[in-house]
């Protein structure tokens, strides 16, 4: 009897620890595709009830057989990329984001990538070096799943490679930015923070303008500027080159500039 008991604790405990891990997983409409063709591979998150606020990985495909065509994040529900999904290095997709508060969902986009396929063959996607964390305050690693995707590219003679168009002419989404400083960054100087999303082709990159200099960056952002008067614009650009800006400027500097304004009205007259 007290074995029997005994065997019974131990499967509950191993039946709530997998019925309680989050999974990373790979969806496409269409596994069987013809060389040449371009088909979309979707990374999903089910968190099975917990609530996640990081998830970091690799995406793991055969350069020989597969390429990369686009990587799109702008459906993606990860509010902050530590690093952005990316093919710098063949046959690898590096992601890190967080999404602050956690995350709890069934299916999830975290992103998606458009691959060709460049000949004949089966092939595989995977997923490694997968890390999960949860929302608890301590940094608990979940006990993370992950699936395979199993591609088969068959024949197709005498067809040309098909293009990849993606129709986006929708701005991105509006957003704020904050000046403010922090005794743990940038040794309590000002810098910026701000984040835009894009739901059809995903922001591309920023550009920052102080004044009338500008130069690309993220968030967060170390500011030229450290006085009290300033003018900061922001551009956020999507993947098909559409705008969305925002701006803050200092109350000084409007003070300044209505005073300035006061005085030269004042002896003009």
């Amino acid at each position: 009897m007290k074995l029997f008991k005994f065997l019974f604790f131990i499967s509950f405990l191993l039946f709530s620890n997998n019925a309680f891990a989050s999974s990373l997983f790979l969806s496409t409409d269409n596994n069987k595709i013809n060389n040449n063709e371009v088909f979309i591979v979707t990374l999903n998150l089910n968190t099975e009830g917990e609530s996640i606020n990081t998830v970091e990985g690799d995406l793991i495909y055969n350069k020989n057989i597969l390429k990369i065509e686009k990587i799109n994040i702008g459906n993606s529900f990860v509010n902050f990329w530590i690093e952005k999904p990316d093919n710098k290095i063949e046959g690898l997709v590096h992601f890190s984001g967080i999404t602050p508060g956690g995350v709890v969902i069934n299916k999830g986009e975290v992103f998606s990538v458009i691959f060709r396929g460049s000949r004949e063959s089966n092939t595989d996607i995977s997923l490694k070096n997968v890390s999960l964390f949860i929302n608890d305050g301590n940094g608990t690693k979940s006990n993370a799943k992950v699936s395979d995707l199993d591609i088969k590219i068959t024949e197709n003679l005498g067809d040309h490679p098909k293009p990849v168009i993606v129709e986006d002419t929708i701005i991105p989404d509006k957003f704020s930015i904050t000046r403010t400083q922090d005794q743990l960054i940038y040794d309590n100087k000002y810098f910026l923070i701000f984040n835009s999303s894009d739901k059809e082709t995903g922001i591309d990159h920023y550009q920052i303008c102080e004044y009338w200099s500008c130069v690309d960056g993220e968030s967060p952002y170390l500011l030229s500027y450290q006085n009290n008067f300033y003018y900061i614009k922001v551009r956020a650009y999507d993947g098909n080159g559409n705008i969305m800006e925002s701006s803050i400027t200092s109350p000084y500097l409007i003070l300044l500039v209505f005073l300035i304004i006061l005085i030269i009205s004042f002896f003009g007259h």
